[in-house]
């Protein structure tokens, strides 16, 4: 007998002490207590029911204390269940039951519980039947596991198939083209909406090829189309043209998907829509067309205002210096002849404020340091602000060089000190600061056209009167002015603009009503040495040399005569040509030519192009060009050679002098 078995108190149990009990009952009770499967004997009138340890956790907290107890007191929930069973071996017949389903209460609660187990015969001594032996296995685990697939496998049917109801009425009810074809264009199936879109009946269209209904100016790229999603390509965005029944066409963008050598295809319907954005396309070009005729009639209005008192100032003072020659009155000559030269000074200054504007001026940029720049024009800033106006230089120690027109970046700044003093009528500081300052991607809100790298802030701000965000939007529109009839032409900012473009930076403003103005220029950091700026004296140039030539190409006859006159009055022989053309027969020749004087904006071959011929045939042969504006001479550097200059049209006699001296009379 086992330990438990001895240590039990068998006192209370209706068959006594394990040492009383008959032979049979000991030997069927030694039998079962060294097995690991599952058993007991219920012996007696009472059923005592007797177990081995694998039985233990079956009865989980009714164990120890069922042990020697009836059958039916230590499992009265499930007796109706069991005991038809227990009846049935004691009438001397075995039972076999598989997977029983029972509700024990064996840990305080109700388990749903399930059992595979044989009911047999125990006989004592005499052969006469005395109670049952079982042997059985919980089976619980697997029942329920096996529930749980079939549950699972249940649901995973019932969702399939819900599934292919729901891609049944998908097909059936969308509003896009679903298609199934094969790697050959041809269609195994259409979805109803074909019928809507294309009007040809699904059976119309199942077992023909994409041929049949594709506009034939599309057939081609289609045909791409097919072969890259039969390689599994997943086609996004294709568009092409299908032919309605009713012989229109039809946009369609198709999306594929490729499984199983088969093409699944989806295409909407997006004629309406291209139809749309073709209207809006031409209905923003005719606005943009709009806009364009409106800011050159404001542009050419401005121009033929601003010129037109210009010209009247130059026509009318050589006018009466005309009629006083003729007359012989000389006295007061020369006052009008001051101002038809103060009229054209203006106009000059008009036109390089209009190249600057559309970023056409010619440049002369120089690496510098804008510290310098800004404290040698403090003095000039300060006469003109007034006495009204303070300014305040804040300029950062160590400041980066930038590569600017030196003179362009000074009349910008000079231009928005009288801005910002003209902003201030009570007067008021203006702040000139200049910084370092590194843009980053994510500073793209301090100046969203740059890209981000190393640039110099150069700020001009004041305490004035500020501007509203519908003036902010115009200010840089050429003409645009708040200021008053004859005080303002409306360049000066458009001016500013164009420069700093063309010098690759940004102009920003930042203002409001009341609060005043700051308008930032950013310019790129350069790379290389601050130019030191030289001046020329005239003192110190040779005069010409016996027989030094000058070629002039030009060809305005008033602009050749001028140089011609200019040429005389130094000492140099000329010759003359009104075109590339005409001048390279001359420079092919024999003829002495020190200097090459040329338009860049020449008829046929340009002044550039002669420039390069000319070297071609005279290695070394310097090169003056005058330039009103010429497309690609806006900046020097990347337009002038070495033993090249320029000089801007209108020039005075004094500049073209000098320029021509630097260059020939050394």
């Amino acid at each position: 007998m086992g330990a438990l078995m001895r240590a039990h108190d068998w006192s209370t149990s209706p068959i006594g002490h394990p040492d009383a009990w008959p032979q049979a009952l000991r030997s069927a009770v030694s039998l079962i207590l060294p097995n690991k499967q599952i058993m007991f004997v219920a012996w007696g009138p009472e059923l005592v029911f007797l177990y081995n340890d694998a039985y233990m956790p079956v009865f989980g907290r009714k164990h120890p204390g069922a042990l020697g107890r009836p059958f039916r007191e230590i499992w009265s929930e499930v007796w109706d269940e069991v005991a038809p069973l227990v009846d049935t071996a004691l009438g001397g017949e075995a039972t076999w039951s598989e997977d029983l389903h029972l509700v024990l209460e064996r840990n305080g609660y109700s388990e749903d519980c399930w059992f595979t187990f044989s009911y047999s015969p125990a006989r004592d001594e005499s052969g006469k039947i005395a109670g049952v032996f079982c042997a059985a296995t919980e089976t619980t685990a697997r029942v329920l596991a096996d529930a749980q697939r079939i549950d699972h496998a249940v649901e995973l049917e019932r969702r399939f198939a819900e599934r292919t109801a729901e891609y049944a009425r998908v097909w059936n009810n969308s509003h896009d083209i679903l298609v199934i074809a094969d790697s050959d264009g041809q269609f195994q199936a259409v979805s109803p909406a074909w019928t809507k879109i294309l009007g040809h009946d699904p059976s119309e269209v199942v077992g023909h090829s994409f041929r049949d209904f594709v506009s034939e100016d599309h057939t081609q790229e289609t045909a791409h189309a097919l072969e890259a999603a039969a390689a599994g390509v997943d086609v996004d965005g294709f568009e092409n043209l299908y032919r309605h029944k009713d012989g229109s066409l039809r946009c369609l963008t198709w999306r594929t998907s490729e499984e199983g050598g088969l093409i699944y295809g989806y295409a909407r319907d997006v004629t309406e829509q291209r139809a749309q954005a073709e209207d809006l396309l031409r209905v923003a070009e005719s606005l943009r067309q709009a806009q364009k005729m409106e800011a050159v009639g404001q542009l050419t209005g401005g121009i033929a205002h601003d010129f037109n008192n210009m010209l009247t100032g130059v026509i009318g003072g050589l006018d009466i210096v005309r009629r006083r020659l003729a007359d012989g009155r000389l006295a007061d000559v020369e006052r009008f002849i001051d101002m038809a030269y103060q009229s054209a000074e203006r106009a000059a200054t008009l036109t390089k404020r209009l190249l600057a504007f559309s970023r056409r001026q010619s440049l002369e940029p120089k690496i510098l340091d804008i510290n310098a720049l800004a404290d040698g024009l403090a003095e000039l800033l300060e006469r003109t602000l007034g006495e009204s106006t303070s300014l305040v230089l804040v300029l950062q120690p160590d400041i980066w060089p930038i590569e600017v027109d030196a003179s362009q970046l000074e009349n910008s700044l000079l231009n928005l000190a009288i801005n910002a003093r003209d902003a201030m009528p009570n007067g008021g500081a203006l702040t000139i600061e200049t910084m370092n300052i590194t843009l980053a991607v994510a500073d793209r809100d301090l100046s969203p056209d740059l890209p981000p790298g190393d640039y110099v802030c150069i700020s001009v701000g004041d305490e004035g009167i500020g501007m509203s965000q519908a003036v902010m939007d115009r200010a840089f529109d050429p003409f645009f002015t708040t200021k008053a009839i004859g005080q303002g032409t409306g360049l000066g900012l458009s001016m500013i603009y164009g420069f700093v473009k063309q010098s690759y930076g940004d102009v920003v403003i930042d203002s409001a009503p009341g609060k005043g103005t700051r308008i930032r220029l950013w310019l790129p950091r350069a790379v290389g040495v601050v130019t030191q700026g030289e001046l020329l004296t005239l003192a110190v140039i040779s005069p010409p040399r016996a027989g030094t030539t000058v070629m002039i190409v030009e060809d305005e006859p008033s602009v050749r005569l001028l140089i011609g006159e200019v040429l005389k009055e130094l000492g140099y022989e000329f010759v003359e040509a009104a075109s590339g053309d005409a001048a390279l027969p001359i420079l092919r020749s024999g003829q002495r030519i020190d200097l090459l004087v040329s338009d860049v904006g020449l008829p046929g071959m340009s002044g550039r192009q002669l420039a390069e011929m000319a070297r071609a045939i005279r290695p070394g042969l310097k090169v003056l060009f005058v330039t009103a504006y010429a497309e690609g001479a806006e900046v020097r550097s990347g337009f002038l050679d070495e033993g090249m200059d320029m000089v801007a049209k209108p020039f005075s006699v004094d500049l073209l002098a000098q320029k021509i001296l630097s260059m020939v009379g050394v």
